[in-house]
C-alpha cells in the first residue's frame, strides 16, 4: 500500500487497477483499529483457550457457550478469532 500512497497524485483508483488491488482494500489499511479490537496478546489467550484440547471436539457455539459461562471473554472475543482465519476450527 505504500506505493498507491507514494502515487496517490496519479489517483487511488488508477493505481489500485494498475497493481491490481481492490480499493476498498488500500482505504480499509488506512482507517484506524478499533480501539475495542482485541490485541495480539489478548488475541492469542483467547485462541489458546478455544482450541484447548476440551474444546476442540465443540461446535463453535458451544465453545463460545462454554467460554461465556465461564466469564473468560466475550462474545465479541470469540467471535472474532475464528473469522481472522487464525487456522482451521478443528485441529
Amino acid at each position: 500500500m505504500p506505493r498507491i500512497t507514494e502515487h496517490r497524485h496519479l489517483g487511488v483508483c488508477r493505481c489500485c487497477r494498475a497493481l491490481e488491488v481492490a480499493p476498498a482494500t488500500y482505504y480499509r489499511t488506512r482507517r484506524p483499529s478499533s480501539p475495542r479490537a482485541l490485541q495480539s496478546a489478548e488475541r492469542a489467550a483467547v485462541r489458546d483457550l478455544m482450541y484447548a484440547p476440551r474444546c476442540v471436539d465443540l461446535a463453535p457455539a458451544a465453545v463460545h457457550a462454554t467460554l461465556l459461562d465461564e466469564g473468560t471473554c466475550s462474545l465479541r472475543g470469540t467471535h472474532d478469532v475464528p473469522r481472522a482465519g487464525v487456522r482451521a476450527w478443528r485441529a
